[in-house]
């Protein structure tokens, strides 16, 4: 492959995220770009394969945002939240077959097919930590300098990670 191929060289499409896994079995397209679950879902289904994930280059986990506004008058449910995230981290860690087939049932039961195999993918490709540790704001930052350089972004945002939600949903876990 080569080194130096530029945006140029390929032939660009937009399509709805639902036609992509279709429209490379069909040979419509030779590759699509897409977030997980999209590639995870594609290649359990035999339809292609990953040749570069995002996470393989970026430390970015799980990002949850929110207003200042929202923490002050929903802090119990967002730490709620945050520990049945944390229990949902555990259990892909230490049973990623269960947590597949809990994901695959839930996913059905919403009207979505999406099997246990993709999900055990989706698994291995993202980070579903949710502590923003140094590295990783590092690595956001370093992500938000690329944009600005370019010109994609006007100024560099100031990034704020508020670990106190965090500390008191691990609190929870512990208590319950």
């Amino acid at each position: 492959m080569e080194d130096n191929l530029s945006w140029d060289d390929f032939n660009w499409v937009n399509l709805n995220i639902e036609d992509m896994i279709s429209a490379l079995d069909a040979g419509t397209i030779q590759a699509f770009t897409a977030w997980e679950p999209t590639p995870g879902i594609a290649e359990a289904q035999g339809v292609g394969k990953i040749l570069r994930t995002y996470g393989d280059i970026a430390l970015v986990p799980v990002s949850l945002h929110t207003t200042l506004d929202y923490i002050e008058n929903h802090r119990e449910d967002i730490v709620k939240f945050l520990a049945a995230h944390l229990d949902k981290v555990e259990m892909i860690e230490t049973d990623p077959e269960g947590a597949a087939e809990l994901a695959a049932q839930a996913a059905s039961e919403s009207g979505s097919e999406v099997s246990a195999d993709a999900f055990l993918k989706i698994f291995e490709r993202i980070n579903f930590s949710i502590d923003f540790n140094d590295e990783v704001l590092a690595s956001i930052n370093d992500t938000a300098q690329f944009l600005y350089d370019q010109g994609k972004i006007d100024t560099i945002p100031t990034i704020r990670a508020d670990k106190s939600l965090l500390i008191e949903a691990i609190e929870l876990r512990e208590s319950s």
